[in-house]
Order: structure tokens, then sequence, then C-alpha cells
């Protein structure tokens, strides 16, 4: 395991919810109450501007978003998989953290949608074409929480916002590869990256608001970091794996620009 899944499996148990969104009113706590609904509002939100805009450029799938699939990648402890459930007839949600997992599975069971299926992310990563292990067979050493067997090209929807800004560019370019090969023909890939950091002064000038609880407990942990990726590569590589008509969205983040990309892979026309 590489000291970044680490760091992420460490942040997760100590911060479930605060490590999906920094708001202040989630730090150290599981939110009850008007946080929480406020938390899972949120998403739902989102879902539906990502539902809306995949309309508006492409169309509908030709059966409706109740016969479509659709994937998160970096799900976290469900935000997004609870309104997609909703929506879609088949959801995966993938996270590189065990506790996330189990704290999305819990929401889900909770919201009536146990049959989300939640995958840790080296399992995924693992997987060979037909959807089994690397030889084939099933997906051994996936954990708990693994719900059933993702094939390559099946995958109406392949959706990852907030992620790839944490992952170092070159693994992050392989993964974006990877969530490439899982979208159907005639699906949709949309990735949100950071494309610039902010300069060293303003960065640091960020930094110095943070309150002084936060700065001790993480005194002694690394960072959350950012990375930029090069757009130019990233849409040369979303040409190679076959899509086209790629639209680049706003997508910055406090104190980072970044965007949001949105894409249609080649295959037969299924989209109403």
């Amino acid at each position: 395991m590489s000291e970044r899944s680490r760091y992420w499996r460490g942040l997760a148990r100590r911060d479930l919810y605060w490590s999906v969104l920094t708001h202040d009113e989630l730090e150290g706590r599981v939110p009850e109450g008007a946080a929480r609904e406020r938390f899972f509002t949120s998403g739902a939100e989102h879902v539906d501007r990502v539902l809306s805009t995949v309309e508006r450029l492409y169309g509908v799938p030709r059966g409706g978003w109740r016969g479509a699939s659709a994937l998160d990648f970096g799900c976290g402890v469900g935000r997004l998989l609870v309104p997609l459930a909703e929506r879609c007839g088949r959801v995966v949600g993938v996270d590189v953290s065990e506790a996330m997992l189990a704290e999305a599975r819990t929401v889900l069971d909770e919201r009536g949608h146990g049959a989300v299926e939640l995958i840790a992310s080296p399992a995924l990563e693992a997987l060979g074409p037909n959807g089994g292990g690397p030889n084939g067979g099933g997906l051994n050493g996936g954990g708990r929480h693994v719900g059933g067997r993702v094939a390559f090209g099946t995958i109406d929807l392949v959706h990852s916002v907030l992620v790839f800004q944490h992952i170092r560019p070159a693994r992050g370019m392989r993964w974006l590869g990877r969530l490439a090969a899982f979208t159907r023909p005639g699906g949709v890939l949309i990735v949100q990256v950071c494309v610039r950091r902010p300069s060293g002064f303003g960065w640091a000038a960020v930094r110095g608001v943070m309150s002084a609880a936060r700065r001790a407990k993480r005194w002694l942990a690394p960072g959350m970091e950012m990375h930029e990726y090069d757009l130019g590569a990233v849409l040369w590589a979303l040409r190679d794996e076959g899509f086209h008509e790629v639209h680049v969205l706003d997508g910055d983040q406090p104190g980072h620009a970044g965007v949001t990309l949105c894409a249609l892979r080649a295959g037969a026309p299924d989209r109403a």
C-alpha cells in the first residue's frame, strides 16, 4: 500500500465526513440532524446537476436513467451514491478506504439502497476485462464490501469529483484510463481535475486562517495533497480511449483552478 493510500485511510478513520467535504461542521464527528441532512442534500443537488448536464449535452440513455448504470469513483460515505441509486438501475461505489465503504454501506442500508455495490479501489484496479480477477476468477481480496462484478465497457455513467486532485498525476492518469475502460460505448465519463495550483504565498494565506485546533490535530500528519494535471494530456488520453464530444466545464475549488470534463465514448448511438 502506498504512503498516500495509508494517509487517506487514516484520515477517513479520523474524519469520515470532513475528508469528503471540508466544512467546519463536519470536522471530527459524524454529523447528525440538520448538519447530516445538509451533507446529503448537497449530494442530491450535485447529482441533479450532473444528470441535467448529461441530458443537455448528450441526451438521455435510451432506456432512461432507471435502466442505466452509474459508477462513482471516490464515493466516500455515499454522499452521491444515495441520489444515484434513486435515479439509476445499477450503482457502484469505489473508494480506497474500508472505513468509508463501511459507513457508506450503513448509510445505503438505512436509506433503502442495499443493492448498491461497493468495491475497494485496489480490487477494481485488479479487475480483468470481464469483471473477474486478473486471472479471470472472482474478486479475491476485494474486501467484504465487494458486491458484484464490473466488466469493461458496461457502465453508462462513470463519475468522479473532488478525487483526482488528491491523486498524484502519474497514478491519476492510470486511473483515468481504467475508468475510461469501464465506460460503455455510448456512455459518459465525467471527471473533475485541478489544472493550476495557487501561488505559494496565496496558499500560505489560506492555510494561515485555519483554526488552531485543526493545525494541532494534524500537526504530525501529512497534508492533504492537491495536484494539478496537464489538461492537454488529459484530453489526448480521453481521445486515445475513444472519447469524443468532450466538453470542458468549470470545476474550480477554493484556491484552485479546475475543470470538469464531460466526454462521450464513441459507439453505437444509444441515446434518446
